[in-house]
């Protein structure tokens, strides 16, 4: 009995080193300054021009909105749940107080983003979620 308690213990503290790694690794990839393509929210698609220069910038386990709406929240990110979850919580700018609940994933060199009061169930941006699509900036030549 002890055995199987002793390898129920192990297999759940492992479990728990992979998640932190793949947390990280999730992580790393989202650090840097991401631009919105497309975005969707509320079931009307935004015209993202309307946007300017605004970025997503990603800080270690912060994100940084710039532009009209600017804001500053601190990202949880939780890779191992299928889909694949985040929190952010605002801690400066708009929505100061306030913790949204998303989704992401990344399809190829594209972050997707579902984010909404109540956590989405799947990557839409009808009912009360945005979806949002971005991508690294293009280097200027």
């Amino acid at each position: 009995m002890h055995r199987i308690l002793l390898a129920v213990a192990m297999a759940s503290f492992l479990s728990q080193l992979g998640s932190a790694d793949d947390s990280s690794k999730d992580q790393k990839k989202l650090q840097g300054e991401w631009r919105v393509t497309s975005m969707r929210v509320r079931g009307q698609d935004v015209d993202v021009a309307k946007l300017g220069d605004g970025a997503y910038i990603f800080t270690k386990d912060r994100l940084k909105v710039t532009g009209p709406q600017e804001s500053v929240a601190e990202m949880t990110l939780r890779p191992d749940s299928k889909p694949k979850e985040l929190d952010l919580k605002s801690i400066e700018g708009v929505g100061a107080g306030k913790t949204v609940f998303g989704l992401y994933r990344f399809d190829g060199e594209k972050l997707v983003l579902c984010i909404g009061d109540v956590r989405p169930k799947e990557y839409s941006g009808d009912g009360d979620a945005g979806l949002l699509v971005l991508e690294r900036p293009k280097k200027k030549e």
